[in-house]
């Protein structure tokens, strides 16, 4: 097995269900439970809806 995506040093333990990358066990979520495959805690804030996949336009305060 590979190292995690975001910590190299440690052993990946499983794949994101969403972007493929392999992370450790402190990565991981299981939003759905353990039978379900996992998300990268980035993933789960985007499947979550807290977070967007790309981010919004920035509006202007002040028209010109």
């Amino acid at each position: 097995m590979a190292s995690c995506t975001k910590h190299p040093f440690d052993q990946a333990a499983g794949t994101c269900r969403t972007c493929r990358g392999e992370f450790c066990t402190d990565c991981l979520v299981y939003i759905h439970g353990v039978e379900k495959p996992p998300f990268c805690i980035p993933c789960a804030l985007i499947a979550a809806g807290l977070r967007r996949k790309k981010p919004a336009p920035r509006r202007r305060l002040f028209s010109r």
